[in-house]
This record gives C-alpha cells, structure tokens and sequence, in this order.
C-alpha cells in the first residue's frame, strides 16, 4: 500500500492569549500508522509541506488527524497497492480520501 499526500494545510493556530488556559488549539497533527492501531508511527505531518509518499508495511494504514475545529485544516491523499500486495481490505486497486474541509 503507497500514500500519496496531493494537499496538506495543518496550520498550527497563534499563540495563546493570556489567561487562555486551551493547550489543544496547537496540537494540530495528521499522523500515519502502519496497522489497525497507534503502536507503530510511520509519519508526523502539520504545516502545508507535501511529504514524500511512503509505503505502508503489511498493507494496513490508519490516519489520524488531531486538530482544533476551530481551525481551517485539509488535507488530501490517494492511495494504491502494490502489484505484487496481498491481503487487505481496499475495495479497488486505487481511490482517494479527503479531510472533511479540503475544497
């Protein structure tokens, strides 16, 4: 299995103000496991870098985005599979997700 990111918008939110006690408006992150769980990080993403495309091990991916809905934060990828892949559960040999704020 590859990902490949088309779009990346993870701003990180401006400084607190003071007296604000929210911590969590800077904690935006998309990241990338191999695997149906968090044990194994394969990728750390914020800001709007596109990252190179990785190939997932063992042909399971789980992408987490952790971000404050009070921010504009989008992102889009395609994924595919390998020719010579097995196992998993894809419904075709290519598709793409998005974020729900990606245009």
């Amino acid at each position: 299995l590859t990902l490949t990111f088309t779009n990346l918008e993870i701003r990180q939110s401006a400084p607190e103000k003071a007296g604000s006690s929210s911590s969590s408006d800077n904690n935006n992150l998309l990241t990338v496991y191999a695997g149906e769980d968090e044990s194994l990080s394969l990728m750390n993403l914020t800001g709007e870098v596109m990252p190179p495309s990785i190939e997932i091990p063992g042909g399971i991916a789980l992408v987490k985005l952790v971000t404050s809905p009070n921010l504009h934060v989008s992102f889009n990828l395609v994924y595919s599979t390998l020719d010579n892949a097995c196992g998993g559960t894809l419904e075709a040999d290519s598709g793409k997700f998005a974020s729900p704020n990606y245009p």
